[in-house]
């Protein structure tokens, strides 16, 4: 992405654009279609694949542990390909599981990016009792 954005944006160096590429100070919403053109192409190619093998089809698409100045990526590439960007409301999800937060202490958006860490400990502790230690003999 980072050769789209120096030609596009004019830059004169490709470590200008990696620079305003990582800042959270520029917005590439605008520029999504163009910078992730490549990447559609390889996900499209997958995605063929996936649905040859299996008879299935994606239903939409959904981006965890993107950084926040990444947060068009996920709507952008959902665009691209057709389909609509997956939304999970996360709190009814952990509050099946169990799952609570400290008085006091929510994280600030609750959003994909907490999916990976919550999966974990859904996968660790499915119904949300923590095991005593097994003694050993």
């Amino acid at each position: 992405m980072i050769p789209v954005v120096l030609k596009e944006l004019g830059l004169k160096d490709e470590e200008s654009a990696k620079k305003l590429f990582y800042s959270n100070t520029f917005d590439f919403t605008s520029m999504g279609d163009t910078l992730i053109k490549k990447l559609i192409k390889e996900l499209q190619s997958s995605i063929g694949f996936y649905e040859v093998q299996t008879g299935q089809s994606i239903g939409s698409v959904f981006c965890t542990q993107l950084p926040a100045n990444l947060g068009w990526l996920g709507a952008t590439m959902a665009g691209a390909l057709g389909v609509p960007p997956f939304k999970m409301d996360l709190l009814p999800w952990l509050e099946s599981l169990d799952i609570r937060f400290a008085d006091g202490v929510a994280p600030s958006p609750l959003d994909e990016r907490w999916v990976g860490l919550f999966a974990l400990m859904a996968t660790h502790n499915p119904n949300g009792v923590l095991a005593a230690p097994e003694e050993k003999k």
